[in-house]
């Protein structure tokens, strides 16, 4: 067994100390997660510290005073959660390495590399690079400011360990019952929007990765037996853009008899395009489909580079 660092991973969320509910409040960050999972498979315990299960910053302070090692996935509606975090973090333990990640981090790594109380910055993908960091800490090997994260597998990543959070609401879907979860099965969408590109590319790369849908199953059969699933959210952007994977999903879904109802998203050509399988997806459980119009003026859809007609 190899040799532990005490570490963790902050989600400095702006819905921070139980200010929503709903998704902003219980969801789920994969991201995260899946850090965490890879690294308890190979034997290193990072802690989460999810701010909106704190109480206050105080309370905060006294979560994270004692770590050698944390690491912040930050998004760009996070970004003055994190860095009053990453503040408190460094004034009240000055010996503490910080390693900031995430989509943000990616698109604007130059901010966090010039920010003294940044140790370490991580973008792209962080499974393998942050598991990477923690064994050169143990080692004491010389490590550099900034590391680019490796492309994973995505069959060969463990599940996420959900005891890591508090359960999930399916806010906004009438209909949908608890025990409900979020899953994800891809990295990347197809498109080419201008509110996701070149962001999606930068983080995952010019292809889409998706777990297999026996894969996915598993999960899903998992945590009926686990937890008692009752409906979940494949909260992938665009689902509908992989015909054959969906076709699958929706066959090993029936065949294995697990009558839970979900929710998919999908741009609308893409829907269209597949809506013969709508009937079975129906059938089997689909309640919803979350489509993102944008907007209803062309000349606004063609600026943000959409590829779809009104």
């Amino acid at each position: 067994m190899n040799k532990e660092l005490r570490a963790a991973i902050v989600y400095p969320s702006y819905a921070a100390f139980n200010l929503y509910g709903g998704f902003e409040g219980t969801w789920v960050h994969h991201g995260i997660s899946s850090i965490i999972a890879y690294s308890e498979k190979m034997w290193q315990t990072i802690d989460l510290i999810d701010l909106r299960r704190l109480e206050s910053w105080a309370d905060f302070e006294n979560k994270i005073k004692n770590y050698s090692l944390v690491g912040y996935s930050i998004l760009s509606q996070d970004v003055g959660t994190a860095m009053k975090a990453i503040e408190i973090n460094k004034r009240i333990n000055p010996a503490v390495k910080i390693c900031a990640g995430g989509v943000h981090v990616s698109l604007k790594k130059e901010n966090f590399l010039d920010n003294r109380d940044v140790d370490f910055v991580i973008t792209g993908e962080g499974e393998i690079a942050f598991y990477n960091l923690i064994q050169a800490l143990i080692n004491h090997e010389e490590v550099g400011r900034e590391a680019e994260g490796e492309k994973v597998t995505l069959d060969e990543l463990p599940n996420i360990n959900r005891q890591n959070w508090s359960g999930e609401e399916p806010a906004g879907f009438a209909g949908l019952v608890k025990p409900f979860f979020t899953l994800i099965s891809s990295r990347f969408c197809l498109y080419n929007c201008s509110f996701c590109q070149p962001c999606s590319r930068i983080v995952f790369g010019g292809k889409e990765r998706v777990r297999s849908p026996r894969h996915v199953i598993k999960e899903i059969l998992e945590l009926k037996a686990k937890y008692g699933l009752k409906s979940f959210f494949l909260v992938d952007d665009n689902v509908f853009q992989n015909r054959g994977w969906l076709m699958e999903f929706a066959g090993l879904y029936q065949a294995n008899g697990i009558e839970a109802k979900f929710v998919l998203s999908g741009r609308s050509n893409n829907i269209c395009a597949n809506k013969d399988l709508l009937p079975l997806l129906k059938q089997i459980g689909l309640e919803y489909v979350i489509v993102g119009f944008e907007s209803g003026s062309q000349k606004i859809l063609n600026y943000l580079r959409k590829g779809t007609t009104v």
